[in-house]
């Protein structure tokens, strides 16, 4: 999370002269989060990856006082983009003794939620009870509940979690044994898409409800039908 101590930096039109420039790293590519200058509040920005980047930018003409950001590194937080990346505190790095963090993914629309695990090394034991991640469908510990996982290696954690509406994660640790923790993707599954490609892959809007499907064929056109 990012929040400015300080923050003077000259106005000007959709901050073209001088600017501060906040990025984060998604997906391969720098992702713009915002660009700020005047007086304007650089206030509780959180990203949804562990990598960002500041550039400064200023001209010849006027100056200000300039900028001091704090930053912190978070654990847990709310999600509700259509696509995004959850890792733990520090990753790939170890993560931290006694931590206990809730990660929601809580999407606006009641999609279909897909969360797919792509590195997974938590310290272990027969039953997870020292180090553990433990994944509910829904946005509370008292929904259903899978898990709690550890281990080292995917073979230790389902690969792909699907719910529709919201998925909460639970990551905690104890005060010994840390490890590199975990890595996912999430993306939202709307249900029904326009395909104009020659060819291509599409799914059930939910593979836990029972459907009714119809095909219907026009010339060169195919519509699929989904009854829920």
């Amino acid at each position: 999370m990012l929040n400015a101590k300080r923050f003077d930096i000259e106005k000007s039109n959709n901050c073209e002269n001088d600017y501060v420039l906040i990025e984060e790293y998604i997906y391969g590519i720098w992702i713009k989060i915002g660009k700020y200058c005047g007086q304007e509040a650089v206030k509780d920005i959180k990203t949804v990856s562990h990598s960002i980047r500041i550039t400064f930018r200023t001209n010849e003409r006027i100056t200000g006082d300039g900028f001091k950001l704090r930053y912190d590194v978070g654990c847990g937080g709310t999600f509700t983009s259509n696509r995004g990346i959850i890792v733990s505190p520090n990753y790939p790095g170890l993560y931290a003794p006694n931590i206990n963090c809730n990660y929601l993914i809580q999407t606006k629309t009641n999609d279909l939620i897909k969360l797919e695990m792509q590195d997974f090394d938590v310290e272990g034991d027969e039953r997870c009870n020292f180090d553990s991640l433990t994944v509910y469908n829904g946005n509370n510990t008292e929904s259903q509940k899978f898990g709690p996982y550890c281990g080292k290696g995917l073979s230790n954690i389902p690969h792909t979690f699907k719910h529709r509406g919201s998925l909460l994660l639970n990551f905690k640790s104890d005060y010994s044994t840390q490890k590199r923790g975990f890595k996912a993707k999430y993306s939202l599954l709307s249900c029904g898409q326009n395909f104009t490609q020659s060819s291509g892959e599409f799914e059930s809007p939910n593979e836990d409800v029972n459907y009714r499907a119809k095909i219907f064929v026009f010339g060169s056109r195919i519509l699929l039908s989904v009854f829920m």
